[in-house]
């Protein structure tokens, strides 16, 4: 455990969590909880993706109009749906070329901006306290011998 880093966030306390009026253990609690949005993406499975789209109803549309040609949005369907049934069993939800095809399909009007949202969403991470600093899980010991008990 580097202490020193500990301690300075225990005096500078720059997300505003207000540990002088925590106990150790709830300090050591706050810090370990993976409740601060990543930086970086997860991957998530296909199957998510597939459920979420068939509990908007949009997954039939998109996959007749993938399958007939001269339909407005065949190009896009087929895209999307050579994305879905592909060889990758997971993909970050915020990948560009994913973003790109949401967007379409916004434009297309077969979903909207929230639910484009909520897709877009699936990949989040979040991470606690302690990962952001570099810090293993801080134990309350480890917060009273930084407050010097």
């Amino acid at each position: 455990m580097n202490l020193k880093v500990l301690q300075n966030e225990l005096e500078s306390d720059p997300l505003g969590l207000g540990y002088a009026s925590k106990s150790n253990e709830e300090i050591a609690a706050a810090m370990n909880a993976e409740t601060l949005l990543s930086a970086s993406s997860r991957f998530r499975p296909v199957s998510d993706v597939w459920l979420q789209l068939a509990r908007w109803d949009v997954l039939p549309s998109i996959k007749k109009a993938s399958e007939t040609e001269g339909h407005p949005l065949h190009t896009l369907a087929y895209a999307v749906m050579a994305f879905l049934t592909g060889p990758v069993e997971e993909f970050d939800l915020k990948d560009p070329m994913t973003q790109t095809l949401m967007a379409g399909l916004v434009q297309a009007g077969v979903i909207n901006e929230t639910q484009k949202a909520h897709l877009t969403s699936l990949s989040d991470k979040y991470e606690s306290r302690a990962a952001q600093l570099g810090l293993p899980p801080v134990q309350y010991w480890d917060v009273g011998q930084v407050r010097g008990e």
